[in-house]
C-alpha cells in the first residue's frame, strides 16, 4: 500500500511538471525568444572576431604604449558579452515596440548587464572581499530585477522611513548613502594611489638623474637643482659610477 501510494505519488508530480513545461514553456512564443537568444550570441560572436582585430590596431599605435597592456585587460573580454548585449538589447527593444513577449530576451539582457557590471568593477577594484561585495550587490539587484520584486523591494523600503522636521529620512535613501559613500571612498583611493604611483616614479627618476650628473660632473653639480646630497641611495650610486670610471680607465 505505502509503495503504491508512493508511485502514484510521484507519477502525479511527474505529470503535473510535464503539464506544466508544456503550458509555460514549449509554447511558441518562448521558443522564439529562445532562437531570438541564440541567434544574437552567433550573431555577435560573428561581430567579435573583427571588433577585436580593431580594438588589437587601434592599441598598436605609440600613443598605446603606457595603457596597451591594461586596455587589452579590460577590454579583450568585453567585446562578446558587449556586443551580444547590444543585439540582445535591440531584440527586446523591438518587441516591446511590437508589444511581443519578451520575458527570455530581458532575462538575457539582465543578466549579461549584471555579468559585464562586475566585470568592469573587477579590473577597478583590488580588494577581494570589497569586490566580492560589490558582485553580490549587483547580482542581488540583478535577481530582484528578473523576479520582478525590485521595484516592490525598494519601494517598501522607502516607505520604512521617519520624519525629521521637513526631511524624510527611509532605509532606501540611507542604502543610496552608503552606496554612493563606497563609490567616492573608492575613486579617492584610487586616485591617491595612482599620484602616489606618480610621485614615487618621478622621485626615482630624479634620483638617478641627479647620481648621474653629481657623478660625470663632479663639484660642478653642486649648482645642479637635481643634486640630492642626504639620499643614501645616490651617494651609493655614485660611489659606483666612480669606481666603475677608475677601473675602465
Amino acid at each position: 500500500m505505502d509503495g503504491s501510494f508512493d508511485v502514484e505519488q510521484l507519477n502525479q508530480v511527474f505529470e503535473g511538471l510535464i503539464a506544466f513545461v508544456q503550458t509555460h514553456v514549449l509554447v511558441i512564443p518562448n521558443l522564439v525568444q529562445l532562437a531570438v537568444v541564440v541567434l544574437t550570441y552567433f550573431t555577435a560572436r560573428i561581430t567579435a572576431r573583427p571588433a577585436v582585430q580593431l580594438l588589437d590596431k587601434t592599441l598598436a599605435g605609440d600613443w598605446a604604449n603606457k595603457y596597451r597592456h591594461q586596455a587589452t585587460v579590460i577590454l579583450r573580454p568585453l567585446v562578446l558579452p558587449l556586443a551580444w548585449l547590444v543585439y540582445a538589447g535591440m531584440a527586446q527593444l523591438s518587441a516591446l515596440q511590437l508589444a511581443w513577449p519578451s520575458a527570455i530576451i530581458g532575462f538575457c539582457v539582465s543578466l549579461l548587464t549584471a555579468w559585464v557590471v562586475i566585470r568592469l568593477m573587477l579590473n577597478f577594484i583590488a580588494d577581494p572581499w570589497w569586490s566580492k561585495a560589490a558582485a553580490l550587490f549587483v547580482w542581488a539587484v540583478t535577481a530582484l530585477d528578473i523576479i520582478g520584486l525590485l521595484n516592490p523591494v525598494l519601494a517598501f523600503m522607502d516607505s520604512l522611513a521617519i520624519d525629521l522636521g521637513t526631511f524624510r529620512l527611509s532605509l532606501l535613501v540611507v542604502v543610496k548613502g552608503v552606496v554612493a559613500l563606497v563609490v567616492l571612498l573608492w575613486l579617492a583611493n584610487s586616485a591617491a594611489r595612482m599620484v602616489d604611483n606618480r610621485l614615487k616614479a618621478i622621485s626615482d627618476e630624479s634620483i638617478t638623474y641627479g647620481a648621474i650628473v653629481t657623478a660625470l660632473f663632479g663639484p660642478v653639480a653642486g649648482s645642479n637643482p637635481f643634486r640630492l646630497t642626504t639620499d643614501v641611495r645616490t651617494r651609493r650610486f655614485t660611489q659606483e659610477l666612480r669606481l666603475a670610471s677608475i677601473d675602465n680607465k
